[in-house]
């Protein structure tokens, strides 16, 4: 999964993830484990998440300039484990409700 922080650096939840990596993601009625991560600048899997969060949201288009939003946020990466009902294991408390 892949999020874009226009807020870059200041943007709270981007602090949390980067403090304590372990997050929680909640999609409908499932809670989600997951590890945040920063995917290398620059890198292929950087510039993909880029595009795609960028033809999603903004109908963009290979070819077209990606918007300062697209190019410019924070970019993070949160890889997903096995579904989890989170509230119950002990010791964790999620960085992202």
């Amino acid at each position: 999964m892949y999020l874009l922080a226009g807020g870059r650096e200041r943007a709270h939840w981007i602090r949390n993830a980067d403090a304590d990596p372990r997050v929680s993601v909640r999609l409908g009625s499932n809670d989600y484990a997951g590890v945040a991560r920063r995917p290398e600048p620059g890198g292929d899997e950087e510039i993909n998440a880029r595009q795609s969060m960028a033809a999603k949201y903004q109908g963009w288009q290979e070819g077209r300039a990606l918007s300062s939003w697209a190019a410019e946020s924070t970019c993070l990466a949160v890889d997903l484990g096995e579904v989890a009902r989170l509230a119950g294991e002990e010791g964790f408390e999620p960085s992202i409700p």
